[in-house]
């Protein structure tokens, strides 16, 4: 008979338990021993759910110890055939929980996600969990636990930017940072189910929708160090006809949508924000008024360069826009999504729309490995 493995066996009880703990007392929901890590399922047991009127139906629970690929989550399907099937993890993200969903699947992980659907007898349990996977603690100084830093944001933007599969030395590469830093970052993120990963460790694919969520928790745009709030009375308009007296500068939240075809803007511009290295003598030169409250301007020092990198040209719609002081350089469309997601307002709902365009296209802004 194969080995049951401890920890999965573990796994699928508390799973099983949190199945009966949504049921009436008068259901019963029974292990088989006999379809326990079958030799063609090693991951799979089969339970046996049980109304009192003497109906039952046979439920596949396939666990996983990490997240389950695509290609696990279509194996533990075939596998079931017409019965149903409760995909299992530690920790299922927001995105495998939609592919599971649109696959037809159950699942359950140890944070409390659970959706278990039957139609014979009929079952529905839905429980809402953790976004984030549990941090295990190991007393490490070097463990990473969040996302803030500029190292990190070097990482998580490279990680968005760049299309799979790359090795993490060209990660380090492309995001100038320590090889140990980037080893760092992305252990967080495949414990997270964030990044996968082939047999030779090289990174195979990105959530990256939910990578600038993550990242957008961690680094509160409202809270940023380097911000001053201030006042254009002309508007955004006027404000980016004068963008061009600064060294360096990049527009990011809402006017970084500006000039991208096909984008579902949310609601004009209402706030403007604005990436300088020097904010002190930005503001000076722009002739912006400071102010602590009904601020229409955001002018921010950046954590790290990286906020200015990989962004695009792009021209205002304004009075002579043949002129080249009403075109600027808005920053990459990861960037900005991230920056409306820390932003007030209307800003998630419009992150929402820009994640939706980058989506249906990803051959646009994301770059290949050495280009």
């Amino acid at each position: 008979m194969p080995r049951i493995d401890p920890q999965r066996a573990r796994l699928i009880d508390g799973v099983v338990a949190q199945i009966r703990g949504c049921l009436p007392a008068t259901w019963q929901v029974i292990r088989s021993a006999d379809g326990r890590n079958a030799a063609d399922a090693p991951s799979t047991d089969i339970v046996r759910v049980a109304s009192p009127d003497g109906r039952s139906a046979t439920v596949h629970l396939a666990a996983r110890l990490s997240t389950p690929s695509a290609a696990e989550i279509e194996s533990a399907i075939s596998h079931a055939g017409s019965a149903p099937v409760v995909v299992i993890a530690p920790f299922l993200t927001a995105r495998t929980r939609s592919a599971l969903l649109t696959l037809g699947a159950s699942y359950a992980d140890t944070t409390g996600n659970l959706r278990v659907v039957i139609e014979d007898p009929a079952v529905y349990i839905e429980r809402r969990g953790a976004d984030r996977a549990p941090r295990s603690d190991d007393g490490s100084p070097r463990t990473l636990r969040s996302l803030r830093g500029p190292a990190t944001a070097r990482v998580v933007r490279a990680l968005c930017d760049l299309m799979p599969p790359y090795g993490v030395r060209q990660l380090s590469v492309v995001a100038n940072v320590p090889v140990a830093t980037v080893s760092r970052v992305t252990a967080l993120l495949e414990r997270d189910g964030l990044v996968e990963r082939s047999a030779d460790r090289s990174i195979t694919s990105v959530d990256w929708r939910s990578l600038i969520e993550a990242w957008a928790r961690d680094r509160p745009l409202a809270r940023a160090t380097g911000r001053i709030s201030a006042i254009e009375p002309r508007g955004w308009p006027a404000l980016v006809a004068k963008l061009g007296r600064l060294p360096r500068h990049a527009v990011t939240g809402s006017l970084a949508l500006t000039g991208l075809p096909g984008i579902e803007r949310v609601a004009p511009v209402s706030l403007a924000i604005v990436y300088v290295d020097d904010p002190e003598k930005a503001i000076d030169t722009l002739g912006l008024v400071r102010v602590d409250a009904g601020a229409n301007v955001w002018i921010i020092a950046p954590d790290d360069p990286v906020a200015f990198e990989r962004g695009r040209v792009t021209p205002w719609p304004v009075a002579n826009a043949s002129d080249p002081t009403q075109s600027g350089l808005a920053v990459a469309p990861t960037q900005a999504a991230a920056d409306l997601l820390a932003s007030p307002g209307r800003g998630p709902a419009e992150a929402d729309a820009l994640m939706r365009w980058m989506e249906a296209n990803e051959r646009v802004w994301r770059i290949h490995p050495g280009t």
